[in-house]
């Protein structure tokens, strides 16, 4: 019976894997890897690490807060900022007085909108013509 018969008939591998090959192949990929450790020690050896600077790059370039931005009194600042968006959309006044910018009460200006309607454009208007 040949080699070729005793796999197929038997239903399994019947020879077993080569242990010369696999130790050559283990043995290879140990000196490969020491190899490249040699390579690389030797690499920091030639380039030297004498003009290493502890500080980093980019030091200076861009400064942050000296301490941390804390709200001194988050609840004052949040009625203030409630109150000023109140005056802002409940009270007439100036946005731009050079050019006549105006707010208006949300109340009014809905009521100004449906008694004058959506301004509409035509289609040569949309295009820029």
């Amino acid at each position: 019976m040949s080699a070729t018969e005793r796999h197929t008939t038997a239903g399994y591998e019947a020879t077993d894997a080569n242990p010369r090959a696999l130790t050559a192949l283990g043995a290879g990929l140990a000196l490969l890897l020491v190899v490249s450790m040699a390579v690389c020690w030797w690499l920091l050896q030639l380039l030297g690490t004498d003009d290493v600077t502890t500080e980093h790059p980019m030091t200076g370039y861009r400064t942050g807060p000296e301490g941390p931005l804390l709200q001194t009194s988050p609840t004052a600042e949040i009625e203030a900022q409630k109150r000023e968006e109140h005056r802002q959309l409940d009270t007439y006044g100036w946005i731009d007085r050079q050019n006549g910018i105006v707010h208006i009460p949300i109340e009014r200006a809905m009521a100004l909108t449906l008694e004058r309607g959506l301004p509409t454009t035509t289609p040569a208007e949309e295009t820029g013509r």
